[in-house]
């Protein structure tokens, strides 16, 4: 029983020894890069086909460009819609009004820092959206918008 105390003792030991040294190891210095482009596809069912969103921002997470391919042509969302969006979130698709004449693809952007929104007695973080709404002719509407807590 002794040697079995003994033996356990020297294992919780040695096993609590080799823990300490392997928390003393340094992490390495370090700097996030960002990126300066990404790219998102998919394949949608509806008429608008494949779609590919090209984002390409600056160092400093401001973007520069924002492309998307869609209907066979490649539509590059006005500069002067862009100026203050940064820190952009990755894309989100929807179709409104399928089926119809009236049907466009949105995609949806979240930008910028979290904002905090007051409603009655709650409160809640929410990031501003950047929406972009093409229809079948291949005009493109971009609004900026900071979402409601409901």
């Amino acid at each position: 029983m002794k040697k079995s105390l003994f033996y356990l003792f020297m294992w919780l030991f040695f096993s609590g020894l080799s823990m300490n040294v392997a928390a003393v190891v340094d992490v390495p210095d370090f700097r996030s890069v960002p990126w300066n482009e990404r790219t998102y596809r998919t394949l949608l069912s509806s008429d608008f086909g494949e779609v590919t969103v090209n984002v390409r921002s600056q160092g400093n997470g401001e973007v520069k460009s924002i492309l998307i391919e869609t209907l066979g042509e490649k539509m590059l969302v006005p500069l002067e819609k862009l100026i203050g969006i940064e820190q952009l979130g990755g894309p989100d698709l929807a179709i409104a009004n399928e089926g119809s004449e009236n049907e466009e693809l949105r995609v949806f952007f979240e930008y910028g820092a979290p904002i905090r929104v007051q409603a009655d007695s709650s409160s809640d973080w929410v990031r501003q959206v950047l929406t972009i709404v093409i229809n079948h002719n291949g005009k493109i509407e971009v609004a900026k918008k900071i979402p409601d807590k409901k």
